[in-house]
């Protein structure tokens, strides 16, 4: 009960901070979070080698056999964090660009130069495949150190160290955490705040962003809401439809601007609160608990 009382309270959470200890931070710069990357691999991994202990074993060491299920898992791995842009079909030479500058590291100016990432891959795993086997060979410091180095106790070499959740941290935990959190009671909360301002519905937009509700385009993940529901019972057809209903009236409000998932996330959250009262929350405990496993 404690923890759910908690998700009611939680303050104002942006991961796009304008300020960092006395530091500015320029939003639209991109970020990799430790915990973004363990959950794609993991995810990748369950889709694509789930009872292959030896591709599983390669993998984890960062070996990458030339096969169709390798090939298919670096895809996913690289749609998963937001690297493959969805219109030219190729890698976002954008977003590359702007974490190779926000990494704090002595890189090389031609790094990413001549690759033609933008170049169409035709959606096709193995063009990823051999796209990243290139990136990885001439940016090899770059991707050891965004990619490979995600030890419990990881840090990003980032120039701005924004916050992030660490191993074994709940997302409820992580999102109490920050400092722009304020410490208010349940009393106060009910009195002084208003439901509707983007200040109230930003609390969630953190916590269903560290569920990973939300894909690396700021897009409501059907698939990963509706997993989360499977992780504690079976789904009727009727709650099947009616989750997929909240999603369709949350998804709606997709702008693709800044903090437009505040809106979003709290649309699921009431609508979903409405329908399954008692069993979202418990819905909402155990992802919280799961959400320490990465």
């Amino acid at each position: 009960m404690c923890i759910v009382l908690k998700f009611v309270i939680v303050i104002l959470v942006v991961f796009e901070l304008n300020v960092v200890g006395a530091q500015e931070v320029d939003t639209k710069q991109i970020f990799l979070f430790p915990d973004d990357v363990r959950f794609a691999k993991r995810r990748c991994e369950e889709e694509f080698a789930r009872n292959n202990t030896f591709l599983l074993e390669k993998w984890r060491k960062h070996e990458y056999p030339d096969q169709r299920e390798t090939h298919c898992f670096i895809k996913c791995y690289l749609r998963r964090l937001g690297l493959v842009n969805l219109l030219t079909r190729g890698l976002d030479n954008d977003k590359l660009y702007q974490l190779w500058e926000n990494i704090d590291l002595e890189t090389s100016e031609n790094c990413l130069a001549n690759l033609e990432l933008e170049f169409d891959l035709n959606d096709l795993c193995v063009s990823y495949y051999k796209k990243w086997l290139r990136l990885r060979q001439k940016c090899e410091q770059e991707v050891q150190k965004l990619f490979y180095e995600l030890g419990p106790n990881y840090e990003y070499p980032m120039k701005y160290q924004l916050p992030s959740k660490a191993f074994e941290m709940s997302a409820i935990e992580f999102c109490e955490s920050l400092d722009t959190m304020e410490k208010n009671t349940v009393a106060e909360m009910t009195q002084s705040v208003n439901v509707e301002s983007e200040q109230f519905q930003c609390k969630f937009g953190c916590i269903y962003k560290r569920f990973h509700y939300f894909d690396a385009y700021d897009r409501l993940d059907e698939s990963e809401i509706i997993r989360s529901f499977l992780e504690v019972a079976n789904i009727s057809e009727s709650n099947l439809l009616a989750i997929k209903h909240c999603i369709h009236q949350a998804q709606m409000l997709y702008t693709g601007l800044e903090r437009g998932y505040c809106n979003m996330a709290y649309v699921l959250h009431k609508c979903l609160t409405n329908r399954f009262g008692k069993q979202f929350k418990i819905v909402t405990i155990n992802r919280n608990k799961l959400s320490k496993q990465y």
